[in-house]
């Protein structure tokens, strides 16, 4: 939610679509909770990898960076617009992989435990 002078305040969420089956439901979700997502997976794939003798490296997607707001109002709707498609990318990433698809975390980012 943005206010006064077209600076942020207050948290930025975005609002995910899940379907399962024939269940349909939403659940909001900030920009934080998609990097937390990520850090865990990226370090549960990773221990998996090392167990099975793989070097652990490959990283679960490309999550759109950490940034600093921009100022003017436009910046702001084009910075939003950019991360909710970077994070639409990094969602459909995960779920092209059916070792994510399968996961606990993703289950339960997306609420589906």
């Amino acid at each position: 939610k943005r206010v006064g002078s077209g600076l942020p305040r207050g948290p930025v969420y975005y609002e995910i679509e899940v379907l399962s089956g024939t269940e349909r439901h939403a659940c909001l979700r900030r920009y934080s909770q998609f990097r937390t997502l990520s850090k865990r997976l990226d370090a549960a794939i990773a221990a998996k990898k090392k167990s099975a003798d793989d070097d652990g490296s490959e990283k679960i997607s490309n999550l759109p960076p950490r940034t600093w707001w921009p100022l003017s109002h436009e910046d702001t709707d084009d910075f939003l617009e950019d991360r909710m498609e970077g994070l639409h990318d990094f969602l459909v990433g995960l779920l092209a992989r059916q070792e994510c698809v399968d996961n606990p975390l993703v289950k339960e980012f997306l609420d589906l435990e």
